[in-house]
């Protein structure tokens, strides 16, 4: 259940889709004890989570982005890693 000391405000639905909510919920076994007010509330917040995730993921990119245009270099570590972790020989012979 929601935290009751949070703020609310009220939404208004269309009656159809309220009703389509109450029918669909019954396809679940997890969703038919909850409310139309859970079920949206849960659609909501995973939006929330989402978009949110989606911004990261942006951030990140450019960040990304950034790194590689002041230090192309950065990326080219390949002669360094064979050096580290050389390739294994052909044991076949």
């Amino acid at each position: 259940m929601a935290d009751d000391a949070k703020a609310t405000v009220a939404v208004h639905l269309p009656a159809d889709l309220v009703a389509k909510l109450e029918e669909l919920k019954q396809d679940r076994e997890a969703d038919r004890d909850k409310s139309v007010e859970e079920l949206v509330r849960e659609m909501c917040q995973s939006y929330v989570d989402v978009r949110e995730m989606a911004r990261q993921e942006l951030a990140n990119m450019e960040e990304l982005e950034r790194s590689y245009l002041e230090r192309p270099n950065d990326w080219d570590d390949a002669e360094e890693w064979a050096q580290i972790y050389p390739p294994e020989k052909d044991k076949q012979t």
